[in-house]
Formats: structure tokens, C-alpha cells, sequence
């Protein structure tokens, strides 16, 4: 039989291992549970790994490999070389949070990481055996976190977008925007903001003074329309407002819409839609930095009968917009109301969208339940 347990504790078999990366100097922490060994590392930067001396008992056995797997923000985890010569064995866990720092930032993300280190063992009945491992991303302080959300932003083929934010506090605050696309991957744009030069990036920071407000014009080098959602990341406790205006214009007319900044911790969104001589479309947005959003969507008539439900798979940072009728031919010529529930109870956020058959629009609010 292979089994495994914490350094430290050969009374007790284990199978988990918690890391806590807080965001510089590596700090082991007592263990916090009996199957848990905590590492805690604070003022953390992409280039810092932690090691953990992990102990399995491997008697007799022939422990022939020993590999990781990690189910999101890459490889992170790794381990190995088995320390042979005694019993027990000693086997180094490593964490590098290099993989899952996103582009404009030397944090990790804020979120809970997993993965498995793998034993396998000539002559073990239960092998190969896994031990799950977690990495938890707490910020550490003065290190911006997520904020909130836009929901949708558009850029080319006669789409503009401009973001707005205003610190209305009696402090400067550092932030940073960052732009997603459809597959949760960073998307490049142009930045103007007053009278900096341009900056092509994924992200953009600025420090905002107090009662000040700044504008953010996107720009893209594409030709067609390029769609997502941006993400607003903050100081703890910040006092930062604002919005995102998108506008289509072509030869005929030009019609706006606003994607306010939204910092609920919701789970359930509530779009309303209008068919009736009008074309809605909603734009969802999966904020989380790890974890899948598995949509459930009701619709619903103007009465509050259910005419239909539907399941929307989102990936971390991912975005999804659609017209309404073409989705949920039901809703033709009808109005009511979509509601969508995040089963993996990560934060989203949405938006609606009405056209007109001329082509000018005008934007609906996902209200929260």
C-alpha cells in the first residue's frame, strides 16, 4: 500500500497539500490541519518559487514516477527528484506562480488554484495514487485586486470604446485595466488617455487623484469588429466609479450604449429583453480568474412562464455575446426576461443590448437577484 503524509506527522496519513501564496520571503506557517502543510510567501513577484518537503512512506516499494497536473493557471506545480536512501522518502513539491501571472501584472491573480501530485509505485495495490494540491492567491497589501467589470467593450469596423473612471475619494488610487476576449486569453489594445502617448498593450495602469476623473479611448489595429470585456483592478477599498461608452457610427447615424462598472458579487444576473419590433442581444462576462462559469439560463415570457432554458459554458476571463431571437427563436416578436445563475458560483456580469430595424441601439441593464 502506498500512503502519504505531512513532514513532521508520521502518525497520520495525508492525501492534500495547501499552499498559501499571499503575494517575497518564503514563510512556513504551523500546520493548519492535520493533512495540510501551509507555505505562506508575501510581496511575491512572477519570478519567486517556493519549495515544500513533502514525506511519503514508500516501504518496500519501487516508486517508479512521480508527476503533477494541474486543472488551471498552467504548470505551477511541479516535483521530484524522489531522495532515496531512507525511510521514509523525501519527495520536494515546488510552486512557481510564474504561469499564472496574466500580462500587466507581477501578481498571481487572487484565486484558488488545483492540481495533483502523482505517485506511482511498482507492486502498489493502489497506484498510481494522487494527492490533490491547492494554491490559494490571497493580495497582499497595497497589490491591486480585482474591482469589478465591463461587460462589453467593441473596437473596429465602426466600433469605438471609451472608459471613464472617476476616484471619488480623498486619496490617490493606483488601477489597472485589462482587456479580455471572447476566450478569456489577454487581448492587445491601443490605449489613449489624455495627453500620453498611445500604449498597445493588454492592460493599462494609471493612478488616479482624488475628484479626479480619466478617459480611456480603445483603439485597434483590426480591421473587423474586435470584442470582450475589460477588467478593472484596484487597490483594497478604493473609491474608483465609472463606465464604459461604445459607440457604432456609420455613413447614416451613430448610436451609443454604456456598460457601467460592475463590482456586485452576484451570482444571478436577470437581463430583461424587448423582440417587439426591436432585436436584443446579451453579452456575459465570466470575471472569475480560475474557475469555469457553467451558466444556467430560464427564459422567460412577459407573463414569467418559462418557454425555455439553455447552458452556456464560459471559461476563466471568458465573454460571450449573441442576439436574443437568433439564440431563442421563442423570444421572436416577444418580450421578458432571461435569468442566468452561475452554477460554479463565480462572479458575472452582463449586459443587454436593443437594435432597432434603422440600426441604432441603445443599452439594457442585467439587473441582480
Amino acid at each position: 500500500m502506498l500512503s502519504t503524509y505531512p513532514h513532521g506527522r508520521d502518525d497520520a496519513v495525508c492525501d492534500r497539500v495547501l499552499f498559501e501564496y499571499t503575494g517575497g520571503s518564503k514563510q512556513p506557517t504551523p500546520e493548519c490541519d492535520p493533512c495540510f502543510r501551509c507555505f505562506e510567501l508575501s510581496g511575491g513577484y512572477s519570478t519567486t518559487s517556493a519549495k515544500l518537503e513533502y514525506h511519503f512512506d514508500w516501504r518496500s516499494l519501487n516508486i517508479s514516477l512521480v508527476s503533477t497536473t494541474t486543472v488551471s493557471g498552467g504548470n505551477w506545480l511541479f516535483a521530484g527528484p524522489v531522495l532515496a536512501g531512507s525511510t521514509p522518502g523525501t519527495l520536494v513539491v515546488g510552486l512557481n506562480p510564474s504561469p499564472i501571472v496574466g500580462p500587466g501584472s507581477p501578481y498571481p491573480p487572487p484565486g484558488s488554484y488545483t492540481g495533483s501530485v502523482i505517485f506511482t509505485a511498482d507492486g502498489a495495490a493502489n497506484s498510481p495514487l494522487s494527492v490533490p494540491v491547492r494554491l490559494n492567491v490571497t493580495p497582499a497589501d497595497g497589490q491591486l485586486s480585482q474591482m469589478g467589470g465591463f461587460a462589453q467593450i467593441a473596437i473596429g469596423g465602426g466600433w469605438d470604446t471609451t472608459i471613464t473612471l472617476i476616484n471619488i475619494g480623498a486619496s490617490p488610487v493606483a488601477t489597472r485595466v485589462r482587456f479580455w476576449d471572447n476566450n478569456g486569453a489577454p487581448l492587445p489594445l491601443t490605449v489613449a488617455a489624455g495627453i500620453s502617448p498611445p500604449v498597445t498593450a493588454p492592460s493599462f495602469d494609471q493612478t488616479i487623484s482624488p475628484d479626479a476623473s480619466t478617459v480611456l479611448a480603445l483603439q485597434t489595429q483590426s480591421a473587423s469588429t474586435v470584442v470582450g470585456w475589460a477588467e478593472l483592478d484596484a487597490q483594497p477599498a478604493a473609491t474608483i466609479v465609472g463606465f464604459a461608452l461604445f459607440r457604432y457610427r456609420d455613413s447614416a447615424a451613430s448610436s451609443e450604449g454604456t456598460s457601467p462598472l460592475t463590482t456586485s458579487t452576484s451570482v444571478t444576473l436577470v437581463a430583461p429583453y424587448d423582440n417587439m419590433g426591436y432585436v436584443t442581444g446579451l453579452a456575459l462576462a465570466n470575471q472569475s480568474d480560475s474557475v469555469p462559469a457553467s451558466l444556467f439560463l430560464k427564459i422567460l415570457d412577459s407573463n414569467g412562464a418559462i418557454v425555455g432554458t439553455d447552458s452556456i459554458l464560459l471559461v476563466p476571463k471568458g465573454h460571450a455575446s449573441f442576439a436574443i431571437p437568433s439564440r431563442y427563436p421563442i423570444t421572436s416578436g416577444q418580450r421578458g426576461i432571461i435569468e442566468v445563475s452561475n452554477q460554479s458560483n463565480g462572479v458575472i456580469s452582463g449586459l443587454g443590448l436593443r437594435f432597432s430595424s434603422t440600426g441604432s441601439f441603445t443599452s439594457l441593464p442585467a439587473l441582480l437577484r
